[in-house]
This record gives structure tokens, C-alpha cells and sequence, in this order.
């Protein structure tokens, strides 16, 4: 982890001497592999596939079929190109892009209880897995996905000892809370 200052590292000052926070370097940023985009719109081209070659609604307008699956699959790659998992030695930042932006939605690393990694069905073969965080029971009960992840990366291995990490930080705190309290009394 490497911490530095905007202008100078020993000042957190800048030109004009406002305070300026640290940045801390991201451990690991990580991008959705490079036809998520397509794989999550598969479902809907394919019902798009059946209505098309069945004439159920489509029939005669075969440009109604192309302009229905742009509508589909241009937003999808817009997400795709915006969404990113960056992960800090105390913090989880999931960017998650839009067609007119993106969000931002923090989860401190101490809120996590554990990470695991999932192929699914055709995520072995296609080179992608699911990761899992699992958050602790007050926080929510159900897992924080970061899908279409390279099955490559080792995310788990990486991960696992930040979240222990600042676990580790949390419960030192509090105990540094005990003995101050314990101290005035």
C-alpha cells in the first residue's frame, strides 16, 4: 500500500493551503471480461431469435428484430465499459456504469465476513466466474456478486487477508476504546 499527498509528502497543503486527504493506491482494480457485455444479453436475443424466426410478432419487419436487439445491447456495452471493482487496503468501491453515467457504491472491508468465487454453468468454459463478498449479518444477508470476473485472477487470494486485515484493525480499535474508558473511569 503506498499512501501519497496531491502535492508534496510531507505537506497536506496545496498552492492555495487548503488541507488535502491522502489517496491511498487501490490494491486491486478489476474490469468485467471483454464480451460480458454479450453474454448477459444472450436471454433476451434469444427470445428476440425466437420471435423472429417464427413469425410471432415480427412478421415481414425484420428491421424491427435488429433495432429491438441494438436497444438491448447498446446499454449492456455501455455497462460493461463503465463498471469496475476496485478494491482498497480498507475499502471496497464498485463503480457500476450506465448508459448516462455511473454509480459509486462503497462497502468498508470490515463489513465483509468472507469471498468465494464461483464458476456457474458455463463460466469454466467461457473463462468468467462470479465473486462473491459476503457481507456480516448486520450489513445485509445476501452476497455482493461482482459477475463476469477472469477466471484467471486470483481475487480470492488477494482479498481474503485485506478483509482479515481490517477485521484485525476494527477489533484493536475497540479494544483501544476499552482500555481508554476503563483508564478515565
Amino acid at each position: 500500500m503506498v499512501k501519497y499527498s496531491k502535492f508534496t509528502p510531507d505537506s497536506n497543503k496545496d498552492v492555495d493551503g487548503k488541507d488535502v486527504d491522502e489517496v491511498t493506491e487501490p490494491v486491486m482494480s478489476i474490469q468485467q471480461v471483454q464480451y460480458a457485455w454479450v453474454w448477459s444479453s444472450i436471454p433476451w436475443l434469444l427470445i428476440i431469435a425466437f420471435i423472429y424466426y417464427t413469425d410471432i410478432l415480427i412478421e415481414g419487419m425484420p428491421i424491427l428484430g435488429a433495432v429491438v436487439s441494438i436497444v438491448i445491447l447498446i446499454p449492456r456495452f455501455a455497462s460493461w465499459k463503465k463498471t469496475r471493482y476496485i478494491f482498497y487496503s480498507d475499502k471496497f468501491i464498485y463503480n457500476r456504469g450506465g448508459l448516462f453515467g455511473s454509480q459509486q457504491y462503497t462497502i468498508p472491508l470490515d463489513k465483509l465476513t468472507d469471498i468465494q468465487d464461483n464458476h456457474g454453468f458455463l463460466g469454466r468454459a467461457l473463462g468468467f466466474k462470479t465473486v462473491n463478498l459476503i457481507l456480516d449479518n448486520e450489513t445485509t444477508q445476501r452476497p455482493v456478486g461482482l459477475k463476469y470476473i477472469s477466471a484467471h485472477l486470483d481475487v480470492v487470494g488477494k482479498i481474503k487477508p485485506l478483509i482479515q486485515n481490517a477485521r484485525d484493525l476494527i477489533i484493536e480499535d475497540n479494544e483501544l476504546e476499552d482500555d481508554d474508558n476503563d483508564s478515565e473511569n
